[in-house]
């Protein structure tokens, strides 16, 4: 009977034992949160280029403000960027290289804080000379609120060059240098090229008006075994009726296919004065079933380097109304084409099958 109450007690001490050393206790711990907040915006300051952290030609020259726009339930946010270069003001939907800083940096992570002494800023070229973010929670932004955090980048942390120092306040935290280092680029990097996303499940509607035409279609779409949409399109003008999922499909990809070839403060893009916005040659509106719906406007041609580009400008719902780019001529008589084929097609008897 001693026995079998030492197995117990001994079980017990054991597993109390396990439960103790699984903790994460202080000294084990590697990284910690500084902060969860989320930020609505993100201004991005450039370094000066004498800075005495190295390298300051490198980073992006111009001063831009990153936008996290939460308008619609259920739907991810929009993610801009907006800044002003020789005078003129650019606005674009910003990619996922923005998506992932506001994630970083709404929940930022740091292995030291330790206080600023003059010697830690120095050894770290924490200064205003450096790289900054200035970060708000308010959607309209003001830069100069008390309510903001500004984050000073340094150098390298010696003992670890996976992190950078940042300057925050009275503190300097290590956080890791890729926050900072997707940077040092120009701002090309950060813009969304693509016109309509191709991830926002599938188009449920496509309007084309424009060069004498008119051509409406619905798709209902549903998914296969293997979670591929499969899509059903309906011609809503001129004879209504079903048409091929080819010809829809076609259309469809063309569509998403769509992007920026070229932008206006791109080297090698037509001078600002020859971009006319304001009276469009087609328009096509996109319903996605996931996301914001999308007008694009088609405008005149212009003359690039080595072939013609074709003006156009994209709102997205609700309100964003991003500056002129540049597709390829090639790009918008291929659309023409294939909304032409959709125009005039026959009606398409579905086979009677299930989906496969």
């Amino acid at each position: 009977m001693n026995l079998k109450y030492l197995y117990i007690v001994s079980a017990f001490v054991l597993l109390f034992g396990i439960i103790f050393y699984m903790e994460e206790r202080p000294e084990n711990i590697t990284e910690t949160s500084y902060w969860k907040k989320n930020w609505k915006t993100i201004l991005y300051l450039p370094p000066t280029e004498d800075w005495c952290g190295g390298e300051g030609k490198r980073f992006m020259r111009e001063k831009v403000k990153f936008s996290s726009i939460d308008t619609l339930w259920k739907i991810q946010p929009l993610y801009t960027q907006s800044f002003s270069n020789e005078g003129k003001d650019y606005f674009y939907e910003a990619n996922y290289n923005v998506k992932n800083s506001f994630s970083e940096l709404s929940a930022l992570k740091t292995k030291i804080i330790e206080k600023a002494t003059d010697q830690v800023k120095s050894s770290y070229c924490l200064d205003e000379s450096g790289p900054k973010f200035i970060l708000s929670d308010d959607s309209s932004f003001d830069p100069d609120s008390k309510e903001n955090k500004i984050l000073i980048f340094g150098k390298k942390i010696t003992t670890d060059e996976g992190r950078v120092a940042v300057l925050v306040g009275e503190e300097v935290i290590a956080p890791f240098n890729y926050i900072i280092e997707k940077f040092r680029t120009t701002n090309l990097a950060f813009r969304e090229r693509s016109l309509v996303p191709s991830s926002s499940g599938y188009l449920k509607s496509i309007e084309f008006r424009g060069q004498g035409n008119l051509v409406q279609v619905q798709n209902v779409a549903e998914k296969n075994q293997y979670g591929n949409y499969i899509n059903k399109w309906s011609r809503t003008t001129q004879e209504r009726a079903v048409i091929s999922p080819d010809l829809g499909n076609q259309w469809d990809g063309i569509i998403k296919g769509l992007r920026a070839d070229l932008y206006l403060d791109e080297p090698g893009a037509p001078t600002s004065s020859s971009i006319n916005t304001k009276d469009p040659e087609a328009n096509i509106w996109i319903e996605p079933s996931e996301g914001r719906k999308i007008r694009i406007s088609f405008f005149g041609l212009v003359q690039g380097s080595s072939e013609n580009y074709r003006i156009v400008q994209r709102e997205i719902s609700p309100g964003f109304l991003e500056s002129p780019i540049l597709i390829k001529e090639d790009s918008f008589l291929k659309l023409i084409e294939s909304m032409e084929r959709v125009k005039n097609a026959s009606r398409y008897e579905r086979p009677s099958q299930k989906i496969q």
